[in-house]
């Protein structure tokens, strides 16, 4: 005890015991306070619970298969991948989709582009997740005690469900508000900027990982307001890309744009910052 206190060089510090075989159910933790010998009891349930020792495996693996899975796309869909993930071509106004709009949005590239996306998104809450055991953050959708990589494919499964949800709304949309030639530059624009931003996010998972979990157990506030102010600019550059390709009433894209944008976003907003 005398050498951890020097180690550390702290007034006090907490001990574990850990056992792969432990029965929770037939212990008891009692803290002693030394300054007047009172014991006092805590509740097993305030404990954080190690979680298993093969984390870090578990972190190179779905490292290492995403980047894979970068990899295959950028050597198969080359000038497709370039398209999609070109950061200057994505804020400009007059967008361009000359590979992305030559197939349907649902068509095998396209909709493998999607699953690319709903991919990155769950192996960066997966990776995140493998280091937050003793942090007090809940990602959205998620269940106390669930496991990171069940979390991580589930969101998977919502991105991809919502993505496609996403291009039914538009079409919905543009088919109400008679906008039928905005559908795909509206669809494949806020795809785009999906798909890099996802990329962003698995890229800062990697080095959140590289740090033990410290950037986003840390800053979780700040990474909300990004993912909030990139939300918000998107809806703003849709709104000047469809009014700059096209020439509109202003009330009557901001009416089409409050039904498949704005309203779809304070959605998202209540449910990510709760």
């Amino acid at each position: 005890m005398d050498s951890l206190q020097d180690i550390y060089r702290m007034g006090s510090f907490y001990l574990s015991v850990y056992s792969d075989n432990l029965n929770g159910n037939t212990i008891t933790s009692v803290l002693v306070n030394k300054e007047d010998d009172n014991l006092s009891l805590r509740e097993e349930s305030s404990f954080s619970r190690r979680k298993s020792n093969n984390w870090q495996d578990i972190f190179i693996i779905i490292s290492i298969a995403t980047m894979s899975l970068i990899a295959i796309f950028r050597a198969f869909y080359f000038r497709l991948f370039q398209e999609y993930l070109s950061i200057g071509k994505s804020l400009q106004l007059r967008q361009n989709f000359e590979l992305a709009v030559a197939h349907a949005p649902l068509a095998w590239p396209n909709i493998g582009f999607i699953i690319f996306y709903s991919i990155l998104i769950g192996s960066a809450v997966m990776i995140c997740d493998l280091f937050l055991p003793n942090s007090s953050l809940i990602f959205p959708f998620s269940i106390k005690n669930e496991g990171g990589i069940y979390l991580g494919l589930k969101i998977s499964i919502y991105c991809f469900v919502f993505m496609i949800a996403k291009l039914l709304l538009i079409t919905a949309g543009t088919e109400l508000f008679k906008l039928k030639k905005v559908k795909l530059i509206h669809f494949f624009t806020y795809f785009r900027l999906s798909l890099i931003f996802a990329l962003f996010c698995f890229s800062l998972s990697i080095l959140d990982g590289v740090f033990g979990g410290y950037l986003v157990s840390t800053w979780w506030n700040w990474i909300q307001l990004i993912v909030v102010l990139f939300w918000s600019g998107r809806l703003v550059l849709i709104y000047f890309v469809l009014n700059k390709i096209y020439t509109f009433r202003k009330l009557h894209l901001f009416s089409y744009l409050c039904s498949s944008e704005l309203i779809p976003l304070l959605v998202f907003f209540k449910i990510f910052l709760k």
